[in-house]
């Protein structure tokens, strides 16, 4: 029963409860790439490439996770038809590396002014 007297089928509720718990993934996962992203590139006592340092030989499986988590919030969007909320990029100044041995690299880029 709804708040005015009108009822809600079951049904109703189940797309309601499911679109609910889509859409607070999505805002996690987004929120948890955000966090990470300020972590890793707004460090102020670490720069980038120590960051990444800090994860040594797992620097490689963290960029990988990062990769997976944007991939399945664009599958999602897709198959549902939802949007994506606002995401923080890697910084154009830089580039990654992931090495064989698990590490990353990160490169500034010559045109860069930073």
């Amino acid at each position: 029963m709804s708040l005015f007297g009108m009822s809600t089928s079951p049904q109703q509720v189940l797309v309601a409860d499911v679109d609910t718990v889509v859409n607070r993934t999505m805002n996690m996962l987004a929120s948890a790439n955000n966090q990470i992203m300020r972590m890793m590139w707004n460090n102020p006592q670490l720069t980038p490439q120590q960051a990444f340092d800090v994860f040594s030989t797992s620097a490689t499986a963290i960029l990988q996770a990062a990769q997976l988590n944007l991939s399945t919030m664009q599958q999602a969007s897709s198959l549902l038809g939802i949007s994506i909320p606002t995401l923080m990029t890697l910084p154009s100044a830089y580039s990654l590396q992931p090495n064989q041995d698990g590490t990353v690299t990160v490169t500034v880029s010559s045109t860069s002014t930073t």
